[in-house]
């Protein structure tokens, strides 16, 4: 596995192998998994997802249900919320109707994952 972000707050785990652009990738927030059921993610939807919401990031433009890290069948399991507020995310989410949490983080470390975790999708998406 192949880890994209930060221990202590957002992170994809990136299997070693994929087939038929299918990828297994699990999502995490610290130590809470948000995709404890389904992982297989299909590359190009993936991709897109994570730049429209990369989009929304750099705008500072989110949604107007402040819905975050909606990616797919992948993140079903989960229900993510995001508020911007400056240069600060504030997110809470859900995970399988279990406690919620909550935390922040600043805007410009979210892109910077974000970034990140495109950039190597779609060294992948061939």
């Amino acid at each position: 596995m192949e880890v994209i972000g930060s221990n202590n707050s957002l992170h994809f785990d990136i299997a070693d192998s994929q087939s038929d652009n299918l990828i297994e990738i699990n999502i995490w927030w610290a130590n809470v998994l948000l995709t404890p059921i389904e992982s297989a993610t299909y590359l190009p939807q993936f991709i897109n997802s994570l730049r429209y919401e990369m989009g929304q990031l750099v705008n500072k433009q989110i949604n107007s249900d402040g819905y975050f890290l909606k990616l797919g069948p992948t993140t079903d399991d989960c229900s993510f919320r995001i508020k911007v507020v400056g240069d600060s995310a504030f997110v809470s989410f859900e995970v399988e109707d279990s406690e919620i949490h909550s935390s922040t983080i600043q805007v410009a470390e979210l892109i910077f994952i974000y970034s990140k975790i495109i950039d190597r999708l779609e060294q992948l998406n061939v």
